[in-house]
């Protein structure tokens, strides 16, 4: 289960440092989930992120501190056969650009 406390990220002291205020948060936990899938796949385990969940069952199953939410469920284990390769990716050239001012 992956959970974020509410509140504290994006902030410095008690003030918001972006204008996302309070959605940071759920982006932080996007990172960290990411984070998790790729290493996991890196050491030849297969995940699944969940995100329709419902939170509130999860978060009373697990004792979770009311302060925290549930951001999703990665379900992750050893795949059946081999290894699943890579999906094959666009080149970074094809996806993004580079603002120059």
């Amino acid at each position: 289960m992956l959970s974020f406390v509410q509140g504290k990220s994006g902030k410095i002291n008690e003030s918001y440092v972006t204008s996302k205020a309070n959605v940071w948060e759920v982006f932080d936990a996007g990172i960290a989930c990411q984070t998790f899938c790729l290493a996991a796949h890196a050491k030849g385990v297969g995940t699944c992120i969940m995100g329709g969940i419902d939170e509130k069952s999860i978060s009373k199953i697990v004792n979770l501190p009311e302060e925290e939410t549930v951001a999703a469920l990665i379900v992750y284990g050893y795949e059946d056969g081999e290894h699943a390769s890579q999906t094959p990716r666009k080149d970074a050239e094809e996806i993004m650009r580079f603002v120059d001012r």
